[in-house]
């Protein structure tokens, strides 16, 4: 600022030379012999911008929320509206508290690569200033979630005779915890309708009329998008209205010891018999101690008294 003001378009009566004689300013004016060196000489100089005050903006930082990789690139995107531009050199981004080396710095944008991540919670920090100084922050944060859901407890299993069933199962994430709207179950194939479906478990009912064999799958995503698939299966088979069979019970007649094993075979078709139903009676008292598998029975009696049993 200061001197004549004047500019290569006024004419020379404002004060300057006109060294082409074509009615403009070209040069300085010279005063008394003294060069007035304050002049504009450009156009409309006298409106050049303020100063910068306007601090720089940060915006699109990633990632945010749940990641399910321990890889992650730390990036954000940033600009300056005061004029004098971002300060590259400036630029700094921090993860857990630590500087990150290795970063790739634009004027627009700022990306660092990192490896080896925890799973759970990390922090992020990035600051950037202008040409003028001008400096501001931004703090966030991610999580790491690696870990695949867990799905159990479905049912049905073994052998079926109803029509109508409920296909049922829990699942369960340590992480970020299952997402709803990604839950599915499948029985043979197909995708099973009107599910209720829970953050913990999900009941589906259907009607299995075929014979034979049929699969479950059950898919569940977390938060994070992790992944599970658990697949089972069951067995449908006619209605069973008959008992099992028991058959060559041991022993009978004359026993010539005071010990022995009471056993016995059974059978039973379609559904088959149940081990755990397996009960053994011996002069009125239900005999403890004993095995059973799908087909036999055995237990161990000691300490006979000589009588007929």
């Amino acid at each position: 600022t200061g001197g004549n003001y004047w500019s290569k378009y006024d004419p020379p009566s404002e004060g300057c030379r006109d060294s082409d004689n074509n009615r403009t300013c070209d040069a300085a004016y010279v005063f008394n012999s003294v060069v007035d060196s304050l002049p504009w000489v450009t156009e409309n100089a006298w409106s050049a911008p303020p100063p910068d005050g306007i601090a720089p903006t940060i915006a699109a930082v990633t990632p945010t929320g749940f990641i399910n990789s321990a890889a992650a690139v730390i990036s954000a995107g940033y600009s300056d509206a005061g004029g004098s531009g971002i300060d590259q050199s400036s630029v700094t981004v921090t993860l857990d508290g630590a500087v990150m080396a290795g970063c790739t710095v634009t004027g627009a944008s700022v990306s660092c690569p990192v490896s080896g991540l925890n799973n759970g919670a990390h922090t992020t920090g990035i600051t950037v200033s202008d040409g003028a100084g001008n400096s501001v922050s931004f703090q966030g944060g991610f999580s790491v979630d690696v870990t695949l859901p867990v799905v159990s407890n479905m049912l049905p299993g073994g052998i079926i005779v109803s029509d109508a069933v409920t296909v049922s199962a829990d699942y369960s994430d340590s992480g970020s915890g299952i997402d709803p709207a990604t839950v599915r179950v499948l029985l043979d194939g197909m995708e099973l309708n009107g599910c209720a479906v829970t953050a913990s478990g999900v009941t589906c009912p259907a009607v299995v009329a075929a014979t034979g064999t049929h699969t479950l799958t059950v898919d569940a995503t977390d938060k994070a998008g992790n992944r599970a698939q658990v697949y089972g299966s069951f067995i449908k088979m006619q209605s069973d209205l008959a008992g099992p069979l028991i058959t060559n019970i041991q022993p009978a007649g004359l026993l010539r010891a005071t010990s022995t094993v009471i056993s016995a075979d059974y059978s039973d078709v379609p559904s088959g018999v149940d081990p755990a139903s397996v009960t053994v009676i011996f002069n009125g008292q239900r005999l403890p101690g004993c095995s059973a598998t799908a087909s036999r029975g055995d237990c161990p009696v000691p300490g006979l008294p000589e009588a007929a049993a």
